[in-house]
């Protein structure tokens, strides 16, 4: 059958529509720059999601009034991974197949192995705030590393080692009794790691092991510069309160288990005395880059940011700075130029990633009128 000179125009049509659309498509993947968020969006997740979404979303905002990122605007795509591993798994899917130079998230740590394996399969780079607590996320059956998940959240031990810092230099305290809960890995890490100081004496207590009793006895009859107890608000108060009671006000040293709960809650004002723990982020006014931060955030919220608002903010801007250093927004090559950031001026403090972890300051707090305050930064590297 021959065709019409007037129907053969008609069937072009499709096949034009069909280039257009791939234009169209080609065009906005080469004229902008896409970082994949894996965040749960459902009305179960956490508020510390939507902190990060937060975070994400400004430093994105900032990065595009600046021209985006060599001269390519930054388009921000939330992937929902619905608060479970099968979702973690597609998030990170969709990730790769909408061509994202990197992943930022999960916030679950339940969600990252299933995440990480999108990751080495597809060359994606895995920027994660969720709490780990080995250095490096390692694969559970073959204990490999993977090699594209970067870890951003400080770890266990790097609190105990800053925490031992700050005791020692700050405090001159030299003899310390730790109080740990040896079910928890985050307190047995952070005591362990705060116990192998070498200036300091330590003796450890594993909560469990020792009835309340013996414990208390000890708290009044050992001698002690100082009390270190990562635990949780509840935990370390009940510990406080007996030593309160007692007439006993010695310097208790904490980590950021204590705002898990809210150790301020269970404690009357006067008792939050010589109180001192670790944070992973606090807003230190004389540090420009951490300042202005903490001020656009405030400005665009209403609310003061916490860690993972600004875990969000310098995971975008680490993948940003290094799209500029490698000057691509291929995957593989934003991983590698990843790897060389060091002295990154982000907002938790000078910023550097070290094989596969992203680390920067511990923040010390204490307690001024019943509320934390900001007392010092210390560095998490082994001293």
């Amino acid at each position: 059958m021959v065709l019409s000179g007037k129907k053969r125009p008609l069937l072009l049509i499709p096949v034009i529509i069909i280039l257009f659309t791939l234009w169209v498509h080609y065009t906005r993947i080469t004229s902008s720059v896409r970082i994949g968020v894996s965040l749960n969006l459902s009305e179960t997740a956490a508020p510390a999601e939507l902190h990060m979404e937060q975070g994400i979303e400004l430093a994105a905002d900032i990065l595009n009034e600046k021209g985006g990122i060599n001269g390519r605007r930054l388009e921000i795509m939330t992937l929902d991974n619905k608060g479970n591993e099968k979702g973690g798994e597609i998030a990170a899917e969709n990730a790769a197949l909408r061509h994202a130079a990197a992943l930022i998230g999960p916030l679950d740590s339940k969600l990252l192995s299933p995440t990480a394996i999108v990751g080495e399969n597809r060359d994606l780079p895995i920027i994660t705030p969720a709490h780990v607590d080995t250095d490096m996320w390692t694969d559970t059956c073959t204990g490999i590393p993977y090699n594209y998940v970067f870890t951003a959240a400080l770890t266990s031990a790097e609190e105990g080692r800053a925490m031992a810092a700050f005791t020692s230099q700050k405090l001159h305290k030299s003899r310390i009794l730790v109080i740990y809960a040896g079910d928890s890995p985050r307190s047995t890490a952070a005591a362990e790691a705060f116990s192998a100081t070498d200036n300091m004496e330590t003796f450890s207590m594993d909560m469990h092991q020792h009835g309340t009793a013996d414990l208390c006895e000890y708290l009044l009859t050992a001698s002690y510069d100082a009390v270190y107890m990562p635990l949780t608000g509840r935990q370390a108060a009940s510990f406080i309160t007996f030593l309160r009671q007692a007439g006993r006000s010695p310097v208790v040293l904490g980590s950021s288990l204590w705002s898990y709960d809210g150790l301020e809650q269970y404690l009357p004002p006067t008792y939050l005395q010589s109180l001192f723990y670790t944070e992973a982020y606090g807003n230190d006014p004389t540090y420009e880059a951490g300042e202005e931060f903490a001020e656009r955030y405030y400005a665009k919220y209403g609310i003061s940011a916490d860690s993972y608002a600004a875990s969000g903010f310098d995971a975008v801007m680490l993948i940003a700075e290094a799209v500029k250093l490698s000057g691509s927004t291929a995957p593989e090559n934003v991983h590698k130029a990843l790897s060389s950031i060091s002295d990154y001026a982000g907002a938790a403090g000078p910023t550097t990633v070290q094989g596969r972890h992203i680390t920067h300051p511990a923040f010390i707090f204490t307690f001024w009128q019943g509320s934390p305050a900001l007392l010092d930064t210390q560095s998490p590297y082994k001293q």
